[in-house]
Formats: structure tokens, sequence, C-alpha cells
């Protein structure tokens, strides 16, 4: 029996399609896939062809989801292929996607859609964490948390330069901020220094650049 799209009607936002075949509905894709496909009344719909426009649709809607998480701040690359491999793995695969496609396809499919528009950009990414994070975190925390996101050394260490951070400052900001956490502790100034540096060291900060600001506030 043949199978013929008997009706199309939109949904309620007008962004997608119902499908009916053979005067039952069949499924919803989004109405520019309808375009591309040019499916209209009496065209005849395989099996398979119904299967490659509910693929397709997966995936726009996945690269959607993508483009909303993307807006609500910035990811690096790695972030977003991990979030992609993630929502991918909850599809039904044999239901979802055609024999003739991968989940390695539509991440590289949609990568290549974030890269074309400008996206993803690890050095922006990398700059906005470093902006984030420059008044608490030292270059070295900054580099070991970006590099757990994926970003590579080149990306971090351009962003820094573009930054051009200040640890001194960073370093007296941290030091006057434990001094006031510690001035309750009746802790004699040696004991409070040496536990300022302690502090200070483990955040990646630089020993001289420690005492240097130690000597002016303590």
């Amino acid at each position: 029996m043949s199978r013929v799209i008997t009706a199309i009607y939109p949904t309620r936002n007008n962004r997608r399609i119902n499908i009916a075949i053979n005067d039952s509905y069949a499924f919803t894709v989004e109405k520019a896939l309808g375009e591309k496909y040019s499916l209209v009344k009496g065209m005849e719909v395989s099996e398979e062809l119904e299967k490659i426009l509910k693929s397709e649709d997966e995936k726009q809607k996945l690269q959607e989801r993508v483009l909303r998480k993307l807006a609500r701040r910035a990811h690096s690359k790695y972030e977003i292929r991990q979030y992609i491999r993630k929502q991918i793995s909850k599809l039904t695969f044999e239901e979802k996607i055609p024999k003739d496609n991968t989940s390695d396809e539509w991440e590289e499919a949609i990568i290549t859609f974030l890269d074309t528009y400008d996206y993803l950009d690890d050095v922006s990414y990398a700059t906005s964490v470093i902006r984030s994070k420059r008044s608490s975190k030292s270059p070295f925390e900054m580099r070991g948390y970006l590099r757990q996101k994926g970003v590579n050394s080149q990306d971090i260490e351009t962003a820094l330069q573009e930054e051009e951070l200040n640890p001194t400052a960073v370093v007296r900001e941290l030091i006057e901020k434990k001094i006031r956490q510690l001035k309750h502790k009746n802790l004699s100034v040696s004991d409070m220094r040496r536990k300022i540096v302690q502090y200070l060291t483990r955040k990646g900060f630089r020993y001289g650049t420690i005492i240097e600001v130690l000597e002016e506030l303590l």
C-alpha cells in the first residue's frame, strides 16, 4: 500500500508541521525541513524517507539545544562535544538514525555549523573565564582549569597575554581578604604570614610576589 501525505498542518508555535499519511498522523518536523524536502499533500513518503526526516529533525532539535546552551554562557569546544555526545546517547538510534548515519557524523555536522558561524572560539572562551576569575585565581590555577575544559595550551596562553594579568594586584587583594579572615583567630604575625604564604603558594602564585606584598601589608 502506498504511503501518501493527506494533510500538512502547523503546530501551535508555527515553526513545526504535522504530517498525516493516509489520513493518520505520522510525525512532526521543522517547517524548514518540510520545505527542504518539498513535502506537499499527495506526495508519496517511503518508510526510508520518513526515517530520514525524523533523523534530520532530531539533529536540528539537538543543534537548537546546543545554541540555547551557548546563549546562556560561553563553553569550550570540548565541553560542547561532550554535551552533544551525551544528548545523542539518549536517543534510540535504531528508531532515530538511518543506517547510513552515525553519532560521529551528527557531532561533526553540528560542530561544523557552530564553527562556520563563530559560535565556538576557545580563545574567546578562555578570555571570558580569565576575566571572571582574575581577582581570585592565579595564572597557574586558570591554566589548570582551562586545560580541564579541553582548551589547548596555545589558546590559553593567547588569552592570558590578551588579558595582561597583574598577579601582584591579585595577591594583594587575596592577602587583604585572608588577613581579615585570620584576625579573629588571635594568631601571631609570623603564624599569620606562614598561613598566608602556604595558601597563596598552593594557588600557584610566585613566592617572591607573595613576600613582596606581605612586607607591605603585614
